[in-house]
């Protein structure tokens, strides 16, 4: 329990507590303390103000003691600093990315802010949430990516869930329309719902992007429970 506490002050409490508290936890301090004394100056936390706040959800994380070679999160600075460790959520699912796909926790990410924050908590987006396919073109001309489709259902069902708990969610962002150059991965990853030819710079909109317009159009009408039969997906 107390390197998943280190964990979560360092990548969640830092900043949260921070801009909603206007203070640090004692875990912080603990960590930091002596950096944090050196440079935070009188007043400056009174001064913090955010009307609302952004969450970038992938993938859960659990905590372990060692890290599989091939996770990809190993290696990363912050594991050395804090001494943490990362084991991927148990999953059969998998992304191009190699990353375990776990809708719930980006809703239960959600209510947990929501009952730790309470009314110091402003409205919620998503500002990024998607998935890596690399889906070939059909001879039919179109591309089938009925994982995007699945995915983003999912997580999107996911967030309804959590707006009927009692989340104050208001927006959500996909990433993202076109096939683009990822920072870590350049063209090898494909997240768009957009396709891009690299080479000609032709975009053909992907099956999810006409179920996704649907969706919006819809305002959520038309997503699909999970445990229903996926194929219901791509009609």
């Amino acid at each position: 329990m107390k390197v998943a506490t280190y964990l979560d002050e360092h990548n969640n409490k830092f900043w949260m507590d921070a801009l909603f508290r206007g203070n640090y936890s004692e875990v912080v301090y603990e960590m930091f303390g002596d950096v944090l004394r050196e440079v935070i100056q009188p007043g400056d936390l009174d001064t913090v103000k955010n009307d609302w706040v952004g969450i970038n959800y992938y993938f859960n994380n659990r905590i372990g003691h060692e890290v599989a070679k091939n996770h990809p999160t190993r290696g990363r600075i912050f594991d050395k600093l804090l001494g943490l460790s990362f084991e991927a959520a148990p999953t059969t699912h998998l992304t191009d990315m190699g990353w375990p796909i776990t809708p719930q926790g980006l809703g239960d990410l959600c209510l947990r802010w929501t009952a730790e924050f309470g009314d110091v908590l402003p409205p919620i987006y998503i500002t990024e949430n998607g998935v890596a396919y690399d889906t070939d073109i059909s001879a039919d001309g179109k591309i089938h990516d009925n994982g995007r489709i699945e995915y983003l259902n999912d997580h999107l069902r996911s967030i309804r869930d959590a707006i009927s708990a009692g989340a104050d969610i208001r927006g959500y962002f996909q990433w993202s329309l076109f096939d683009n150059f990822e920072w870590g991965f350049g063209y090898e990853k494909r997240f768009g719902i957009v396709h891009v030819d690299y080479q000609t710079q032709v975009r053909t909109p992907k099956d999810s992007a006409a179920w996704y317009t649907r969706v919006i159009e819809t305002d959520g009408a038309s997503l699909v429970d999970p445990v229903i039969e996926k194929d219901l997906l791509a009609e």
